[in-house]
């Protein structure tokens, strides 16, 4: 006689809390605490008190999404724009709200349980939480309903593109390139053939990397070059004038890249 055993899966109840985060992990989500257990609450800081959906119960720990945010302790840093969806936006802002916080308590708990005795002062390094991204990739989706070209990232955890109009952690140069480069993408004939485009920003102007699944005709050819015709890219240090291919890997943030390099 065979037997077989399957788990019985714990189902979410989709239930609304409110918690307080008390620190955060080595992927810095934020911890909090719940019916006795230990609560995930990915971009939560330590002193917020939040209402979050639980998306996750397990016999030991359970995990949240923000709903709503009860509280700021950082006065003074909450973002301008707020693009929940995009994923590349909610890294950054989470990332730049994570760095206003003077030296994370779990950061050094994790250096003292490495090295045990008197933990040293770890110097930051950081940048500006807007304005630094000098390199990005936007997906591409036609709409052929709308006769629309929606450009953006992937919303996070979901392959569904968010369309966007604007992008506040970019480099001027390259915000600006959206809406441009959008009516000259819906314009080419082979718009329903386009994967995404990257967009890097040079010491020279901006460099934009169109990526199409079907070979271009012509006449789009000729659209793209009138579009986007420029000089090869390069970077200056020093002295150095430095060239570089699309293909070629290169920091997103400069000024963090620079201080790191000192």
């Amino acid at each position: 006689m065979a037997q077989f055993y399957s788990a019985n899966r714990r189902v979410a109840t989709r239930e609304r809390v409110t918690v307080s985060c008390d620190q955060m992990d080595a992927f810095g989500q934020g911890l909090a605490r719940h019916r006795g257990k230990v609560m995930f609450i990915p971009g939560l800081l330590p002193g917020e008190q939040v209402e979050v959906r639980l998306t996750e119960d397990k016999r030991q720990y359970s995990r949240g999404e923000v709903i709503r945010r009860l509280n700021d302790p950082l006065s003074g840093s909450r973002p301008a724009v707020r693009i929940m969806a995009c994923a590349a936006a909610v890294s950054s802002i989470s990332a730049s709200r994570c760095s206003s916080v003077p030296r994370p308590r779990c950061w050094l708990s994790f250096i003292a349980r490495e090295q045990p005795g008197a933990v040293p002062d770890v110097a930051q390094i950081g940048s500006s939480a807007y304005c630094y991204r000098r390199r990005t990739r936007l997906g591409l989706v036609y709409r052929p309903k709308g006769c629309h070209l929606s450009m953006g990232y992937r919303q996070a955890k979901s392959s569904e593109l968010v369309d966007i109009h604007a992008c506040p952690i970019l480099r001027p140069e390259l915000e600006q390139l959206i809406a441009p480069l959008r009516a000259c993408l819906e314009g080419l004939r082979a718009v329903a053939h386009l994967g995404h485009v990257e967009l890097a920003a040079a010491d020279n102007g901006p460099l934009v990397v169109v990526r199409h699944l079907q070979p271009l005709g012509e006449e789009d050819r000729r659209r793209l070059l009138d579009c986007l015709r420029g000089e090869p890219p390069f970077y200056r240090i020093a002295a150095l004038t430095l060239r570089f291919s699309p293909r070629d890997f290169i920091q997103i943030n400069d000024e963090v890249n620079r201080q790191m390099v000192a």
